[in-house]
């Protein structure tokens, strides 16, 4: 594990050695403020690396779910605006407490037909997204 940056609430990390496997891990509330901040890191992060990267956000706890007050649906849309094309996938983790989240990135995707679209995935473990990033890479490019 390589630790690129560690903030009050979340971290972000390689967890592999070859830095395809990048994790931003969110462990307590953040803002609209700490989340652009963390989505340029976690940029600069994938244009750095050598090969194709497969983007982790870990919401580690459940006050990490908690969607800040504001214009949720452009801050939203902001974000994902701003990933990284490089990205073969961003997988979001986190159980219940996730719900939210999920329900505005879909709204976002359908509303604005955000392109890329299909490089987001949603899965409730870690041990889950690290599967999806194996089976990913397992199948042929077509």
């Amino acid at each position: 594990m390589d630790e690129i940056t560690r903030t009050e609430n979340y971290r972000l990390y390689w967890y592999d050695d070859r830095h395809s496997v990048l994790v931003l891990e969110i462990t307590d509330h953040w803002t609209w403020t700490d989340a652009r901040y963390a989505v340029d890191r976690v940029n600069q992060a994938i244009f750095s690396a050598p090969d194709k990267v497969y983007s982790i956000y870990h919401f580690a706890a459940p006050q990490a779910g908690v969607i800040p007050t504001g214009d949720i649906l452009g801050n939203f849309k902001q974000m994902m605006e701003a990933e990284a094309y490089e990205e073969e996938l961003v997988i979001f983790v986190g159980k219940d407490f996730l719900r939210p989240i999920r329900r505005f990135i879909t709204i976002i995707v359908d509303t604005f037909s955000v392109s890329q679209a299909s490089k987001f995935h949603f899965v409730d473990t870690f041990e889950q997204a690290l599967e999806l990033v194996q089976q990913t890479r397992s199948t042929p490019a077509d």
